[in-house]
């Protein structure tokens, strides 16, 4: 019997000290944090890609081949366990992994993809912050 695990996620409390507050928009004047990171498959080849944040922030988008790259500026993440790669390499998607990773006053979102294909971003507003999106595809394959 095999089980499919529909979703990826670091939750803050894996790997790092018990007790460690989670930084909230009230509480954090100077920035943004992200606060987790997630992974989920929508069905039809379909992909999401999720960053939770303590405030609204508008990434930047680079893209270098099958690595796609979205700078948040003025952001961090405080907790260890949130800068460890999402692993998807093992399930039907796109995406191969993705990390966020700190940049001195910015934090990028690291996706590394299988195949090129376009991503679909946008920034949901949250009752305690936002949340980045970003939704990936297997490329359309032509018809024969």
């Amino acid at each position: 019997m095999s089980v499919a695990l529909a979703s990826l996620a670091a939750p803050a409390a894996w790997g790092d000290a018990a007790g460690e507050p989670v930084p909230s928009a009230a509480a954090d004047a100077e920035g943004v944090v992200a606060t987790f990171i997630g992974f989920r498959q929508l069905g039809a080849g379909r992909t999401l890609v999720y960053v939770e944040l303590s405030k609204e922030v508008e990434p930047t988008l680079s893209v270098q081949g099958k690595t796609l790259e979205y700078t948040f500026p003025g952001t961090r993440v405080t907790l260890r366990n949130n800068r460890r790669p999402l692993l998807a390499r093992h399930f039907e998607s796109v995406v191969h992994s993705a990390q966020l990773v700190p940049q001195g006053k910015d934090l990028k979102l690291v996706i590394q993809l299988r195949q090129e294909t376009k991503p679909a971003s946008r920034t949901v507003r949250q009752a305690r912050g936002a949340t980045f999106e970003v939704e990936l595809a297997f490329p359309e394959q032509p018809a024969p």
